[in-house]
């Protein structure tokens, strides 16, 4: 493109680098190169666009463009976008860089490489169809050899299993005779600290306060590397994490609330959290091994004993998502790592009983068809009023959880806030013992049921009020069903005659959807239908007198039901259900339940039941 085509226009610079460790060379560069370019053309310079760490090969985590029309649609300041050859602007491929192109025309903007050597004229596009495919090639090649290398450097212990040491570890490098040489402390900030193998005194500090990785120190080709334990302090934390986890068979949140009481600083100094537990609990380096292609999330290739193997994604997600899916790959392709400076990081026998628990989870984790855990916890809970008791401050529901060592646990219903920061203030009174709270509910539920004063006059005011009122419903009722039914009739007789001239599958279809609701319309007309005869058939003292014994069958068989039974009475008749969290107080309010009904033929609304009890205190 000559210089008159190009002269007075107004230029942006999209450079792309996809490794961090050339962005402070290749960027520069790039930008250097673009802009005399420009000037040579006697363009006008706008604006830059630095991709520095963007892979061009997956198209999903490409937003530049996007922002680029929306700048051009908006500000409209720029007529051509500046690149400098076609691989910096993708390596995804032909069907990626065609619809950038074409995006980029659509929008009136035009696209420049300045070193690219395809010609103008009509043929343009089918040179840059080769390049773009050649860039594409280049970065599966790329992946092949890196993948390749990256498993023989893993086999030969060139490498360690992990990209950073793991929380209380440092690393150890050692010459090819497996002789220390010097450890690498990650102090976290950005800087990393050389010390002496033998007194830990500091030799030297790479990297700056919040800077990359660009100034870590490199690790020479025939350097072994080890993992080694880290700070005391550190240590101290992670056997704090495993013996409660394995020994005392605590849960990583709480393990987490723990050290938050104690003081004791996250790996960046932050508060700990239940997924930071989680990690370092399921991490069996602390066991003395460390595992390597255990997860999988390579573009191309991932690496695997004796070749890489080729990854087949789902085109959708390519071209979609930011980062591609993690994949956890079977144990037969793992690579284990023995690390023998850690054989003694735990003592016995919590080594061996934390070893033998988290292959339990790695090997669950790794079974395709594994049944799926319930997160349900209300179908077995032993929690009576877990979904019904509410604070009155804030109308939050109470959670049981269980409190004290193993073996002498005790069962609370704590506010939501403070299970999860028991600092948190907000109330004086946070928990309720549940083996106070639930027989106190429990016997104001049956003294309801055995002695209300008035509970029949109640139930035969509810009875009577409902039977009158419910003739003209049904009649009403019954009235749009036969309309419904006549309505479906004629699409029914229309689909079969257009059926008949021309057999589509979509027609047959439709014929059995509308079938089906003819029959659910009928069902349900015969079901008022009987239930409309027995109600109006009978004399309301023997309905009330039905539902009477029902509820006193049920107080009397209140205290020999399973949990599970009085967890869905406790349901069926509690109508609100509040504890003040400053007075220490429950009031309940309770309502007549369906099954006290179910086998009347008759439909009672639900009758309220005003018993409170302002002193239920735990």
């Amino acid at each position: 493109m000559n210089k008159e085509q190009l002269a007075g226009k107004r230029y942006i610079n999209l450079v792309r680098c996809s490794t961090d460790q050339q962005t402070e060379t290749s960027i520069p560069a790039q930008l250097e190169l673009l802009n005399r370019f420009a000037t040579g053309h006697g363009m006008i310079h706008v604006d830059n666009i630095v991709l520095d760490g963007v892979s061009g090969s997956k198209p999903g985590n490409r937003k530049d463009i996007d922002q680029l029309l929306t700048r051009k649609q908006s500000k409209n300041d720029f007529d051509v976008l500046l690149v400098q050859t076609e691989d910096r602007l993708t390596r995804g491929g032909t069907q990626h860089a065609m619809w950038i192109q074409q995006e980029l025309i659509r929008h009136g903007i035009q696209i420049v490489f300045a070193c690219s050597d395809a010609p103008d004229g009509p043929y343009a596009n089918i040179v840059r169809v080769m390049k773009h495919e050649a860039a594409q090639q280049t970065a599966i090649s790329t992946s092949l050899r890196s993948t390749q290398g990256y498993q023989r450097a893993l086999e030969n212990r060139h490498v360690a299993t992990c990209s950073h040491s793991p929380y209380g570890t440092h690393r150890l490098y050692c010459d090819a005779s497996d002789q220390p040489l010097f450890i690498i402390r990650d102090n976290r900030d950005g800087t990393q600290d050389q010390l002496n193998p033998a007194t830990r005194a500091v030799i030297r500090t790479y990297g700056t306060v919040g800077g990359n990785t660009t100034e870590h120190y490199r690790k020479q080709k025939s350097e072994k590397v080890y993992l080694v334990p880290g700070e005391e302090r550190e240590i101290e934390t992670v056997r704090y994490i495993f013996q409660r986890r394995y020994k005392d068979g605590i849960g990583g949140r709480r393990i987490a609330q723990e050290l938050n009481q104690k003081g004791i600083p996250a790996p960046k100094g932050k508060r700990w959290t239940q997924r930071q537990v989680d990690v370092i609990s399921e991490n069996e380096v602390y066991t003395g091994r460390s595992v390597a292609n255990r997860i999988a999330s390579g573009r191309f290739y991932q690496r695997a004993k004796g070749s890489p193997q080729k990854v087949e994604l789902n085109e959708t997600i390519l071209a979609t998502k930011k980062t591609l899916p993690v994949r956890l790959r079977p144990p037969v392709e793992w690579l284990w790592q023995d690390q023998p400076y850690l054989h003694d990081y735990l003592p016995e026998p919590l080594r061996t009983v934390a070893a033998n628990k988290i292959n339990v989870i790695w090997t669950r984790r790794c079974t395709p068809n594994r049944p799926k855990r319930s997160y349900n916890t209300k179908a077995t809970s032993a929690y009576l009023l877990t979904g019904l008791l509410t604070a009155k401050q804030d109308g939050r529901l109470l959670k049981g959880q269980n409190c004290g060592p193993k073996g002498k646990t005790v069962r609370y219903y704590a506010h939501p806030i403070a299970r999860k920061d028991p600092k948190w203030v907000g109330f004086p009174n946070m928990t309720f013992r549940a083996d106070i709270l639930e027989p106190q509910i429990l016997q104001v539920l049956q003294e309801t049921l055995h002695a209300m004063p008035d509970l029949r006059d109640r139930i035969n005011h509810i009875v009577r009020t409902e039977l009158a009122a419910q003739k003209p419903q049904t009649a009403d009722t019954l009235e749009s069903w036969k309309q419904q039914l006549a309505d479906i009739s004629k699409k029914i007789t229309r689909l079969i005659e257009l059926d008949e001239d021309n057999p589509m599958p979509e027609v047959k279809a439709k014929l059995k959807e509308l079938d089906e609701q003819r029959r659910n319309i009928e069902q349900q007309m015969q079901e008022v239908q009987n239930t409309h005869i027995a109600g109006v058939g009978n004399d309301v003292e023997p309905i009330v007198e039905a539902v009477m014994q029902r509820l006193k069958n049920l107080a009397e068989e209140l205290p020999n039901l399973p949990t599970f039974q009085l967890r869905q009475v406790l349901a069926a008749m509690t109508h609100t259900m509040t504890a003040d969290m400053v007075t220490r107080e429950v009031e309940i309010t309770l309502k007549l339940p369906s099954v006290a009904i179910k086998d009347v033929k008759t439909a009672i609304s639900e009758l309220c039941l005003q018993q409170h009890s302002p002193s239920l205190a735990a």
